[in-house]
């Protein structure tokens, strides 16, 4: 799992949305450092957003636990570019949970809070 995830980054800093939604499962589901929610669409969208770049991206501190058919990933998520014109600079707790669908990892969930300053 953890070179599925490493994928899984390449794939978002590549902006590379076919894979990405390869590894998305049909009903997933984003939880936003904001409160919000976004479906594995909008998702997409953002991903392909010409507004969108990600110029640098770190993930750290990765931990799997795997229970049967569901595995949950916690990591550090930090990430540098620009959204609509506005910068982007993300430190970030992050959860994932995927699950064992027939003959593959597919990403159901993730959810990613920002970190305390001191945490930095």
């Amino acid at each position: 799992l953890q070179a599925l995830v490493a994928g899984y980054d390449s794939a978002w800093q590549a902006r590379d949305a076919a894979r990405v939604a390869s590894m998305l499962a049909p009903d997933y589901a984003y939880f936003t450092s904001t409160g919000g929610v976004s479906s594995r669409a909008e998702t997409l969208e953002f991903l392909r957003d010409p507004s969108y770049r990600l110029d640098d991206m770190t993930r750290s501190e990765v931990r799997v636990t795997i229970a049967g058919p569901v595995a949950r990933v916690s990591s550090r998520w930090q990430g540098r570019g620009e959204y609509q014109g506005r910068p982007v600079l993300d430190d970030q707790t992050c959860g994932q949970v995927w699950a064992w669908r027939g003959d593959r990892w597919q990403l159901f969930t993730e959810h990613c809070v920002n970190r305390a300053e001191q945490d930095s």
